[in-house]
């Protein structure tokens, strides 16, 4: 038997992974990380399982009611942490950026380890397994603590999508996405290419266009999006509720005051998010003022900006999350004779938190880089890509793209295409340089290889629906298509476990 703690399990579908891994290889469930309001049948059904509000450890509560005595982490697991330090402190939510100082974010830290730490010691749990990427304070702690300093094993259902056609992976390293497919990729097993990956290169390279998960997200985000009389029946709603002075189910602190007295209720929270909707159309006429039509004759490298926060872009890239590096880095190493062409991700402007990671200033200062050029955000990117010398991108999709189309891509950080031989992996100016030096000498991406790559990623993922962000499973689940969904999700725990096995080389 092995005990597991498991992440994001939160309705009657998801814990189908559940029942199957219990079932069928005795993980038996010792605790859950969720929402209060969505574990009344994760409750029913394991009752002697341990139920965590992932919610109130966000907000710094942390019920120690459970364990038998409070183990805190000391300095050789500070310090064997302290490389995750980083990502952790820049995930911590606030209204401002101002309100959670440098002091408070590492005490919350600190105290966030402590109670993981107290959990491992007392439970002693074989397995973390999570529905979708460690990403938040309270899970992305459990993570680096388990993976980094007890060695417990760690598992993820990532939920990026591959060649554009729901499939997707398990992995067990944030750090290194390509990590899980480096011995398929170097073994002969992904030297037959399937025929989707042939049919997914011919859509690149004949007719390209947005993903369908993303352009479904852009969908989301504009029926998200509400008129002056919406708004006020929202606000309506909200005073007569008898909730407006109630705190709200969001962790973002408010003011400089300790975590526990700087909780949003829901009138202000109404109005914080309103606050951010008219902020980023500021933001958006900044890098108006700012942009030109490209010139396709230019001598450019196109950098595809990330939208940000977003895991891909700020928690699994380390300090490439600060997009001001990168661009040091480019513009000290590329030709004299290049430039950039900036062009901003598409979402920055449609999605309301994205002000917090690109204030008003940001424009300004990119704008002072003498080589730097703005594009419109709804230029076509592949267009950009077909005229460029190279891309460059902090965990997008402009990278495989950009392999496909035969043209150079430098990544800056982790990516899934990290441990391609085709691919510039940029983690230095000398990095970028000899990648320069290369492209000057005519490098040109191996098809074969690329094509090669694709295959070892499918060989090592599995086609499904998934409940976070899968556009039929709303339907389905409208239908009430039962059988169908339930086998699909018991899939997934099959998959957690040959994942396991073959990660854990078990």
């Amino acid at each position: 038997m092995k005990k597991v703690i498991y992440a994001y399990i939160k309705d009657e579908y998801t814990k189908k992974i559940v029942e199957y891994l219990k079932t069928n290889h005795m993980w038996e469930p010792l605790l859950f990380i969720s929402r209060e309001e969505q574990t009344e049948e994760l409750r029913n059904q394991y009752n002697q399982s341990i139920f965590v509000n992932k919610m109130k450890i966000r907000k710094g509560k942390f019920d120690y009611s459970f364990i038998k005595n409070k183990r805190p982490v000391d300095e050789d697991i500070i310090n064997n942490l302290s490389k995750y330090e980083y990502n952790f402190l820049n995930i911590i939510q606030d209204t401002s950026g101002f309100n959670f100082n440098i002091n408070q974010r590492k005490r919350f830290f600190h105290e966030t380890l402590n109670y993981w730490n107290s959990i491992i010691i007392d439970k002693k749990p074989d397995l973390f397994v999570s529905y979708t990427v460690p990403h938040m304070p309270e899970d992305y702690a459990l993570y680096i603590l388990c993976k980094y300093h007890y060695k417990i094993p760690v598992l993820f259902l990532n939920i990026f999508p591959h060649i554009d056609n729901d499939y997707y992976t398990i992995q067990n390293s944030i750090e290194n996405f390509s990590e899980v497919f480096k011995d398929e990729y170097n073994s002969s097993n992904s030297d037959f290419i399937s025929q989707e990956i042939n049919e997914y290169f011919d859509k690149i390279n004949s007719n390209p266009k947005v993903p369908k998960h993303i352009t479904l997200d852009y969908n989301i985000l504009d029926k998200g999006k509400k008129n002056f009389l919406e708004k006020f029946i929202e606000l309506f709603s909200i005073l007569m509720s008898g909730k407006a002075f109630k705190e709200a189910q969001i962790a973002f602190k408010k003011n400089s005051k300790p975590i526990l007295n700087a909780q949003l209720n829901n009138l202000e929270y109404f109005f914080f998010l309103n606050k951010l909707e008219r902020r980023s159309k500021k933001l958006k006429k900044k890098y108006d003022k700012y942009i030109t039509e490209p010139n396709y004759n230019d001598k450019y490298i196109y950098f595809a900006a990330p939208y940000q926060p977003e895991i891909a872009s700020s928690l699994a890239v380390g300090s490439f999350k600060d997009i001001f590096l990168v661009l040091d880095i480019l513009h000290a190493s590329m030709p004299s004779d290049c430039k950039i062409y900036y062009k901003e991700h598409p979402r920055t402007f449609s999605s309301k938190y994205s002000v917090l990671a690109k204030d008003d200033y940001y424009y300004d200062k990119i704008k002072k880089y003498d080589k730097i050029v703005f594009v419109s955000e709804t230029t076509n990117s592949f267009e950009l890509v077909d005229n460029s010398i190279a891309v460059a991108t902090v965990g997008g999709t402009v990278a495989h793209e950009a392999l496909i189309k035969a043209k150079p891509a430098l990544v800056f950080g982790n990516h899934h295409f990290a441990g391609c031989r085709s691919i510039f992996n940029i983690n230095s100016y000398e990095d970028a340089k000899n990648a320069f030096i290369k492209i000057n000498e005519g490098f040109i991406p191996k098809s074969q290889d690329v094509k090669k790559y694709f295959q070892a990623i499918i060989n090592c993922s599995f086609k499904t629906i998934l409940e976070i962000n899968n556009y039929t499973y709303n339907e389905l689940k409208t239908k009430k298509d039962k059988n169908f969904l339930n086998k699909n999700f018991s899939n997934i725990g099959k998959e957690f476990f040959k994942a396991y096995k073959r990660i854990y080389k078990i």
